[in-house]
């Protein structure tokens, strides 16, 4: 493991800007009891932080951090001082401070520090630019490595002149893909498509529309392989942007929703005074922030930016935003993730005599201990159930192959090769009017399953004397309807799981299964099964079961499980700075007790026997003793813990 202290480095590098963060701290003089133990406790954690190569940087300027900084500017204000300082260092670091940033940002995705970079790590600012450019980082789970990557094997870096109107190329960029991609996967993709791509393209607040598209199509069609590329396409376009121009625009249509005037911008006086910034370039749009330019954009985006720029200005503030126009979240992941209850059938062994839960591709087995207790679940390997009769491993592959709205719990075909549009809801069968006029579509109840099969088979017999299908193609097709037919068949042998949580990534199509008991803080903090963890796992923490989700449903950033899990994290971090401060608390008691004890023993030795010095000594020394036992079990514990 590298010991960044003894290291040589640039000035700019990761090792040389370490250091002078360390000198900071050295010259660090709190003026106040809350400032000193604040300072501690930072230099406390930031040094573990360093000897164990985890995330040191992005530790001491993170976030949670610049804060507090901040919330001493008046009452330590040298404190205040430092985090600027401390932010001034890093933005100004070289190539070489960049990859470290990205291997940091690594272990806080996945909670392991990437040991086979180590080497390349240690490079010059132009070694890493070459090594980036090579892609030697690649299985970095970096957003930032991403960023860096693209900026450089495009352009180099991103110069003044690219960054002006960048906004209008990535929205343009985004139409384009939208339109040479015009044609999905399945029916109701497509009709979800058709009917709001002249909504997309007409919007006077596109980005802010496409987070709504976006999230409105992930539940519409989330089997619809090319639908989710488009999301894809959306998602990176406007996420990865590093270009304060592209934020400004946001701001811009943040304002035009929060004062109502997203249909007649151009009788807006804010925006028609700015309307020179619009296509500026981020060197003259950061400059205009810090001069306040932008005060009047009734947009938290654009205020939070200049807080960002100037963290102590008194000019800041935060404009109130509708709810449904959320700008703090439109570059988070939440909207990638769906939760929701799985459905699957269960089945008596008793032949075994187990009881299993078959959800999707997955087993578990079914116990409980008593009435009062909660059941539990195991994951199984498939290899280890016994043989699985005929029409219940029929009927599990059949509601696992079909597209399942997880929202909704609407079961349809997957194929998008079928000339009407047919689902399954609440058990009902119903189908959409083909004749109906586009925007006017009629669902029709089919009672009689029977209808559903003629049905199927008069259109597989069309489309065989029509012979522009393959028998590959007749035969999925066949294998799609009669899935249908067998979940509306037996429908009511389905079975949710309501004690249980499916955490999917829409995006990634990957998911984890725990125990809905987790979310209320009752039970173990458990993965039943997961897409790369085929086995049921209990954890120590929080931190450690939200880290191994996100690895789980393939999630780069842990933003959006992190998010769910906010107050259990919160309350976790809280009780281990509790325990931390304790356990000083109890260290110093306990270097106390020591000193007092050995002053009783020496105090002993020259005390005479018998006398009434040497029975006040001894109470008093049996009572420091015993303080001292009782001081070493709680410490023992909270240690243990």
């Amino acid at each position: 493991m590298r010991n960044l202290y003894n290291e040589t480095g640039a000035p700019n590098s990761y090792v040389g800007i370490i250091k002078e963060i360390y000198n900071l701290f050295m010259e660090l003089a709190p003026s106040t009891d809350e400032g000193k133990l604040f300072v501690e406790n930072l230099f406390r954690e930031w040094s573990r932080q360093v000897e164990n190569n985890w995330m040191p940087l992005l530790f001491v300027g993170g976030i949670e951090n610049k804060e507090k900084y901040l919330s001493f500017s008046h009452s330590d204000p040298s404190i205040t001082e430092f985090g600027k300082n401390i932010s001034l260092l890093i933005k100004g670091g070289d190539y070489n401070l960049l990859v470290n940033l990205c291997a940091e940002e690594h272990y806080k995705n996945t909670g392991v520090y990437p040991e086979w970079l180590e080497s390349d790590l240690r490079g010059t600012s132009e070694q890493c630019k070459q090594d980036i450019l090579q892609d030697k980082f690649n299985g970095v789970v970096s957003d930032l490595y991403d960023s860096i990557k693209k900026d450089l094997v495009q352009s180099g870096a991103i110069s003044i002149d690219e960054t002006a109107e960048m906004y209008d190329k990535v929205v343009s960029n985004i139409k384009n893909y939208i339109l040479k991609n015009s044609e999905v996967d399945t029916v109701e993709g497509q009709r979800f498509l058709n009917e709001n791509i002249n909504k997309l393209f007409e919007s006077k607040t596109p980005i802010l529309d496409l987070k709504e598209f976006k999230t409105n199509a992930q539940q519409v069609a989330p089997h619809d392989a090319k639908l989710m590329d488009i999301l894809k396409f959306v998602n990176k376009n406007v996420k990865n942007s590093p270009s304060l121009n592209v934020l400004l625009n946001i701001a811009k249509e943040e304002h035009l929703q929060n004062t109502g005037r997203t249909n007649e911008p151009a009788n807006d006086e804010v925006l028609e005074k700015l309307k020179d910034y619009w296509t500026a370039g981020d060197s003259e749009i950061e400059q205009a922030i810090k001069n306040g330019i932008f005060d009047q954009l009734k947009s938290n985006l654009i205020m939070n930016l200049k807080s960002d720029m100037i963290p102590d200005s008194k000019n800041t503030r935060i404009v109130h935003v509708p709810e449904e126009a959320p700008v703090s979240k439109l570059l988070e992941a939440i909207q990638d993730l769906a939760v929701y209850t799985p459905v699957g059938v269960m089945w008596d062994d008793n032949e075994n005599n187990q009881k299993l839960a078959f959800i999707g591709e997955d087993i578990f087995e079914i116990s409980q201990e008593s009435e009062t207790e909660q059941i539990t679940y195991k994951y199984k390997s498939p290899d280890s159930v016994g043989l699985i009769p005929d029409n219940l491993r029929r009927f599990k592959e059949a509601y696992s192959e079909l597209s399942f709205d997880s929202v909704k719990q609407i079961f349809r075909p997957t194929s998008d090769k079928w000339d009407f549009d047919i689902h399954i809801e609440n058990g009902d069968v119903f189908i959409t009017n083909p004749t109906a006029e586009v925007n006017t579509f009629e669902s029709i109840m089919i009672e009689d399953i029977s209808e559903v099969r003629e049905l199927f088979v008069e259109t597989l017999n069309l489309l065989e004397l029509s012979e522009t299908l393959t028998e590959q193609d007749l035969a999925l097709l066949r294998r799609d309807a009669d899935n249908f037919v067998i979940v509306a068949m037996n429908w009511k042998k389905l079975y949710a799981f309501d004690d249980l949580l499916q955490i999917q990534s829409l995006n990634e199509n990957q998911m984890v299964i725990i125990p809905a008991a987790i979310m209320e803080g009752n039970g173990t903090k458990q993965i039943l099964v997961g897409t790369n963890q085929k086995k049921t796992e209990e954890y120590k923490s929080w931190q450690e079961l939200v880290n191994n989700i996100n690895r789980n449903i393939g999630l780069k950033t842990e933003n959006s499980v992190n998010k769910i899990f906010e107050s259990k994290l919160s309350n976790e971090i809280n009780q281990n700075i509790e325990k931390v401060n304790k356990i000083n608390q109890l260290k110093n008691q306990q270097q106390q007790l020591n000193q007092d004890i050995q002053s009783k023993q020496n105090l002993l030795k020259i005390a005479d026997p018998n006398s009434p010095a040497q029975e006040k000594l001894q109470s008093e020394l049996d009572k420091l003793n015993s303080d001292l036992d009782i001081n070493l079990q709680e410490l023992d514990m909270l240690v243990n813990q």
